[in-house]
């Protein structure tokens, strides 16, 4: 009985083993096949994809962009003040900003030490150079006085010409007392050049 339970066992295994090798043969060369086809296919489709997608001539160059920027001599009047100055404008495409000091050398002389203003202002530039700027001045040495303003003007390459106008003084020192029927608007006349 343990001689037929051998051989029926022996007989199994090599019926089994042969169908499994068969059908992994089969098995492989189906998906070699399909493989294939598939990979022709995707070939095909990526070119397809490819050739439907816009044409890209060049990336554009960061170095490219529009920067303008420059240190100034600053000749501006406050009404009949005069006003001599430094200043520093630095443009990137239509935005900007622009820092500057300058001193009254007449209210200088009178009061026997320096007065000015110190100036920062955020620039938006148009078309053709023109622009619209709001910012912020303090006067010299009395840092606490500060005024907002707004500014319009036209730029050319490495010089400037511009109308400002101060927004009366704001006090810091003492917000408490200080009452808008105090504030006046103050015009400047500006003209900057490159050096």
């Amino acid at each position: 009985m343990n001689t037929k339970k051998i051989i029926s066992f022996i007989t199994l295994l090599l019926i089994s083993s042969t169908i499994l090798f068969a059908d992994v043969e089969d098995q492989t060369s189906l998906d070699n096949s399909t493989f294939d086809n598939l990979q022709n296919e995707a070939q095909e489709n990526d070119a397809s994809i490819t050739n439907d997608l816009p044409k890209i001539e060049k990336l554009p160059d960061i170095k490219n962009t529009k920067k303008n920027k420059f240190i100034y001599l600053n000749l501006q009047t406050i009404f009949i003040l005069p006003e001599i100055g430094l200043g520093f404008r630095h443009k990137i495409n239509s935005h900007g900003y622009d820092l500057n000091f300058a001193i009254d050398p007449l209210v200088t002389n009178a009061a026997k030490f320096p007065i000015g203003t110190i100036g920062a202002s955020y620039i938006k530039y148009f078309s053709s150079n023109y622009y619209f700027g709001l910012g912020l001045t303090s006067v010299f040495p009395f840092i606490f006085m500060n005024s907002p303003n707004v500014s319009f003007g036209k730029q050319f390459e490495k010089s400037f010409v511009q109308l400002k106008i101060h927004y009366g003084l704001l006090d810091a020192l003492n917000p408490i007392t200080f009452s808008t029927d105090k504030w006046l608007f103050f015009p400047s006349l500006s003209v900057g050049f490159a050096f």
